[in-house]
């Protein structure tokens, strides 16, 4: 079980999945990769079709042992649902580890939360 659907979270899906085992993904906005819609729909139906569950618009509402495994509770848009696996990644809340690295002295500008500002062209 992956929680969280963006690059990082299905990412670590494929490659579960690519190992044999059965993967299921819960992501809270209605999309994998919510922040990227021109792939989005597109990368739903590359883990949909390496056989990845997704449940999207779903919110994890309890987490308990069952076993030797997880037991996820959901809501989800498709209604309440439980989801039982092995084991559990929580691949949510990233953020850039730049604030050390003096790119400041380096001439490199970092947004508010620390990620490396670029152009059209990813040049900083």
């Amino acid at each position: 079980m992956v929680i969280g659907g963006s690059y990082i979270g299905l990412e670590f899906a494929q490659i579960f999945r690519r190992f044999g085992s059965r993967v299921s993904v819960v992501e809270m906005r209605g999309r994998p990769i919510p922040r990227d819609d021109d792939v989005s729909d597109t990368v739903k139906e590359i883990m949909e079709g390496e056989g990845i569950e997704l449940h999207l618009g779903a919110e994890c509402v309890r987490l308990e042992k069952r076993g030797d495994g997880i037991a996820v509770n959901l809501s989800c848009d498709s209604g309440p649902k439980e989801v039982v696996r092995s084991h559990l990644l929580v691949a949510v809340g990233r953020r850039p580890n730049t604030g050390d690295l003096g790119l400041d002295k380096a001439g490199v500008e970092t947004d508010e939360r620390g990620y490396i500002l670029v152009d059209d062209t990813l040049a900083t």
